[in-house]
């Protein structure tokens, strides 16, 4: 009913079965190197068409990965800061148009990661000073 093995086909089994491990271990590392862990996440998620806001991008491997070029709707951002490992700051740069676009971090190693749709810039009108609105609308009436 049982065979007996000899030590040689024994060790080639052990040795196949340890071979079929490994590759099996190195396919699951190779596979989660390959898929982002984590999407990355731009805050605020609008701003004001003249640029200047402060934005938040979270995910992770940020650090040592300078340099670090971030474009905003296709315009490069200013103030780049890598924070830590899970953030960078940005500032966001002037719109040529009001909508939604892209965010793209493109590292020195090569590497771009696009974030579709990831910002807002609102219309122009929307940006004016509260004095300037008030210039526009004309005066109070006051008490």
């Amino acid at each position: 009913m049982f065979s007996v093995l000899s030590a040689g086909k024994l060790a080639t089994m052990v040795a196949s079965v340890r071979i079929v491990l490994g590759l099996v271990v190195f396919v699951g590392a190779l596979l989660a190197a390959c898929q982002p862990s984590q999407p990355l996440v731009v805050t605020p998620s609008t701003g004001a068409f003249r640029g200047g806001d402060q934005l938040r991008i979270s995910g992770r491997s940020f650090a040592g990965r300078s340099p670090l070029t971030v474009y905003v709707c296709q315009r490069s951002a200013k103030a780049i800061v890598i924070e830590s490992d899970r953030l960078i700051r940005v500032r966001a740069p002037r719109a040529d148009t009001a909508g939604s676009c892209d965010v793209t971090l493109r590292f020195g190693d090569d590497e771009e990661i696009v974030v579709n749709d990831a910002f807002t810039y609102r219309e122009p009108v929307e940006d004016l000073p509260i004095d300037a609105f008030d210039r526009l609308s004309g005066p109070v009436a006051g008490p």
